[in-house]
C-alpha cells in the first residue's frame, strides 16, 4: 500500500488505484498538447495560460457586479445580496423545449427496436467473448459457475447506470454480496482494460 496524509491507493485494486494511473504520461500527453489547447481555446504556454484565466474572472466578476447592482434583497427568483450581505443564487428555472424538438426527438426514437441492455450485452459476448476477459483476481484458471456471467453483467449494468449494487441486487434478486464479491474479484481495473483493448475493440473495427 502506497500514500501519503491526502491519499492512499492500493496497487492493483479498481477502487483504490493510484489517480495518477488515470492521467496522461509526460510522454502520452506531448503529441497531444497542442491539439487539447486548440479545442479548449487554451495557449499551451502557462504563462499566457494563467493571464488568460485573469482576464476571464475579473470579466465574470465585473458582471456579477452588475447583476448584483440591478438586483433587490427580496427579489427571490434573482442572484442577489440579502439583508445579511450574503450571495443568494436561486435555483434554475426549467428550460422549455419547443414541441418541434420534442417530435424531431421522438421520431428517430421511434424508429429504432427497443432492446433491453442486458440482451445486447449477452449478444455482444456470443459474438465478442468479452465476458472472458473477466477472470478471478487469483487467476484465469479458477473455476465459473453457469451463473458468473449473469453476475458480471449486473454488476456492469449497476455501474454503467449508475444504479448501484444495492438496487441492482433488489431490482434483479441476485444478493448484494454476491454482486459485491463479482465486483471485487472480477470486474477489476486490470479486466476492464483488457476487455477495452481487446473484444470489443476488435468488435468495433
Amino acid at each position: 500500500m502506497t500514500g501519503c496524509a491526502r491519499d492512499v491507493f492500493v496497487p492493483g485494486s479498481r477502487r483504490y488505484a493510484d489517480p495518477a494511473t488515470y492521467l496522461y504520461s509526460p510522454e502520452q500527453w506531448a503529441p497531444r498538447r497542442a491539439d487539447f489547447c486548440k479545442l479548449v481555446g487554451k495557449p499551451a504556454d502557462a504563462a499566457e495560460s494563467i493571464e488568460q484565466s485573469k482576464e476571464e474572472l475579473h470579466a465574470a466578476l465585473t458582471q456579477l457586479d452588475q447583476t448584483l447592482a440591478q438586483a433587490l434583497p427580496d427579489d427571490t427568483g434573482a442572484v442577489r445580496l440579502d439583508d445579511d450581505d450574503k450571495l443568494v443564487i436561486p435555483p434554475l428555472s426549467a428550460e422549455d423545449v419547443p414541441g418541434e424538438a420534442k417530435e424531431l426527438r421522438a421520431e428517430p426514437a421511434g424508429m429504432l427496436p427497443f432492446a433491453p441492455i442486458a440482451s445486447l450485452l449477452i449478444e455482444l459476448d456470443v459474438r465478442t467473448h468479452f465476458l472472458d476477459c473477466f477472470t478471478h483476481a487469483g487467476g484465469r484458471n479458477q473455476a465459473r459457475s453457469a451463473d458468473l456471467k449473469r453476475n458480471i453483467l449486473s454488476v456492469l449494468i449497476a455501474n454503467a447506470t449508475n444504479l448501484g449494487l444495492s438496487r441492482m441486487s433488489e431490482a434483479c434478486g441476485i444478493p448484494y454480496d454476491v454482486l459485491r464479491w463479482t465486483q471485487e474479484w472480477y470486474v477489476r481495473e486490470e479486466t476492464l482494460r483488457e476487455t477495452h483493448a481487446g473484444p470489443l475493440l476488435s468488435a468495433l473495427e
